[in-house]
């Protein structure tokens, strides 16, 4: 695990959802799918209280994180900070999704924001040739 800072880079939204794009190529490069980053969501009033984010792209030198509405204080200040700001980092945590090698179809089954950390494994599967089906 590494503490590292990510740039927003980017910002979409999507209904009452906003997809923030973050640019860290040090951490980007050790996220494997179903891992998470720990971000520090305020620049100064909780500075050790991070929330858990799931990427739901991975890039060669970003990632993307999904901030569903909700009253979670933290979400809210990232959905107001501006492009180009800083954002502390701490990950990968954890260990990530395995594929297995004598596997050759994946079901990959999710239910509400959960489903949200399978993008990755499912972009992964299929890119190495495995036949994929989310439910």
């Amino acid at each position: 695990m590494i503490q590292t800072k990510a740039v927003l880079i980017g910002r979409e939204n999507q209904g009452a959802v906003q997809q923030l794009r973050l640019q860290a190529p040090d951490l980007a490069a050790r996220l494997q799918p179903g891992q998470p980053v720990l971000i520090q969501t305020g620049w100064s009033a909780d500075p050790f209280l991070r929330r858990t984010f799931y990427p739901t792209t991975l890039n060669a030198d970003s990632f993307d994180i999904r901030l569903p509405l909700d009253a979670d204080r933290g979400r809210a200040w990232l959905r107001m900070v501006p492009r180009g700001a800083e954002l502390d980092c701490l990950g990968p945590v954890g260990k990530g999704f395995e594929l297995p090698s004598s596997a050759r179809r994946i079901l990959c089954l999710g239910q509400g924001e959960a489903a949200w950390t399978l993008p990755p494994l499912i972009h992964q599967a299929a890119a190495a040739g495995y036949s994929v089906t989310l439910a």
